[in-house]
This record gives structure tokens, C-alpha cells and sequence, in this order.
């Protein structure tokens, strides 16, 4: 039985490899477009890859700093 190239949300638990399940995962950059925000993530136990797909939601926490014109 084949495995599945792409998971929607309800169906994976995002903090573990969608292939062996060990929560040892890394993420690498952050690329953007838009709202949409993307990383590939690595398995440090099986070595699989997956890109993950975030869509922003909020901007906190800012820290203004005066603008020197």
C-alpha cells in the first residue's frame, strides 16, 4: 500500500515525521508569498522531507521604534 504525498491538517500530527512518526524533526528556511508561509522539514530519524504550509495570521508582540526622518 502506497503512502500518501500530501496530508491536510486533521490528518497528521504536524509536531511528528508523517512517514515513522518520531517527533525528532527540523525545519529549514521560511520562503513566503502573500499571507502564505512554506518550509521544507526533515526527519533526523528516517530522513524523510516534507514541505509544510502555514498561512499567517496575526503580526504580535510589536515593538515600535521611533522613525528618524
Amino acid at each position: 500500500m502506497s503512502k500518501p504525498t500530501s496530508l491536510i491538517r486533521a490528518d497528521t500530527k504536524w509536531e511528528s515525521c508523517p512517514n515513522c512518526g518520531d517527533d525528532r524533526i527540523e525545519g529549514g528556511n521560511f520562503d513566503s508569498e502573500g499571507d502564505w508561509v512554506w518550509q521544507r522539514v526533515t526527519c533526523t530519524e528516517c530522513r524523510s522531507s516534507w514541505v509544510e504550509t502555514y498561512t499567517a495570521l496575526d503580526r504580535t508582540d510589536i515593538e515600535y521604534r521611533e522613525v528618524v526622518a
